[in-house]
């Protein structure tokens, strides 16, 4: 079962905010503002978006979902005062939210093993004319980490490994793509925006150690690439970085991409 684990990965927000930040600015700056708006979060995490979404939208309901009731308590104390934020737990889809109830319905960097699944909740959440965003990395993002892990599928000669790489479920995610996931589930006005940014790390154990690496970037890789040897290969990928930028900085690049639509009235 697909949880709410995968849609908002654990992690301290404040120490992954330089990775956060982007994928939140891109949400915040597709939501349509409105009055009174009743507004879903699939995979809340500790509310690191509750201040800024308060204040774009200061009379608005917000309903966060998480599979983690720790959170869920670090998110009601983060709500501004005055602002009206309802926890609601959850470990599966469909949630407990009642559907057709919301204006806006929203998601921030889902896994890509349950990206559809979280779409489809977004979709049944919305009411007619209800609007869905979902941020998440895109295709062309840790391209540094993917080639270190051909690499090591070449030399370890782990040709099932290597075609996994090659056809990750991440890689494959496009622009175009993602908006026609959103048509076919019968939103229309359908969306969609690119950037980018890039981390730098100045070893292989600040990159594997940072709150950003060990709640985002890592459980995406799992999740896009199934890896059932993750520490043989992830040991190689640690050893390569320290070696072939013993002298530099390791960059990690991310894409990331927001689409957006409307349900059908």
């Amino acid at each position: 079962m697909a949880t709410y684990d995968s849609v908002s990965p654990r992690s301290d927000s404040r120490l992954a905010w330089d990775y956060l930040a982007p994928f939140c600015g891109s949400v915040l700056h597709a939501l349509a503002v409105s009055r009174s708006a009743q507004i879903a979060q699939l995979g809340c995490n500790d509310g690191y978006l509750l201040p800024s979404l308060f204040e774009l939208m200061p009379d608005a309901h917000v309903y966060g979902v998480d599979a983690s009731r720790e959170s869920l308590n670090m998110a009601a104390r983060r709500a501004p005062q005055g602002g009206v934020f309802v926890p609601t737990w959850g470990d599966g889809f469909p949630s407990e939210l009642p559907a057709t109830a919301f204006s806006h319905a929203f998601a921030v960097h889902p896994t890509s093993i349950v990206r559809t699944a979280a779409l489809d909740e977004l979709v049944r959440l919305v009411a007619p004319h209800g609007q869905v965003v979902l941020a998440m990395p895109g295709g062309n993002s840790y391209l540094e980490l993917f080639d270190l892990l051909r690499e090591f599928a070449l030399k370890k000669d782990a040709n099932d490994l290597a075609a996994v790489i090659e056809n990750n479920a991440l890689s494959e995610l496009t622009l175009a793509r993602a908006m026609s996931e959103m048509r076919v589930r019968g939103l229309e006005y359908v969306e969609g925006s690119e950037s980018a940014f890039l981390l730098a790390f100045e070893s292989s154990e600040a990159l594997f150690s940072s709150v950003s690496a060990v709640g985002y970037v890592l459980p995406e890789l799992a999740a896009s690439l199934g890896l059932s040897p993750f520490a043989q290969a992830f040991s190689y990928v640690g050893d390569a970085i320290d070696k072939y930028w013993s002298d530099g900085t390791f960059t990690l690049s991310v894409e990331v991409m927001c689409v957006t639509g409307r349900k059908r009235g």
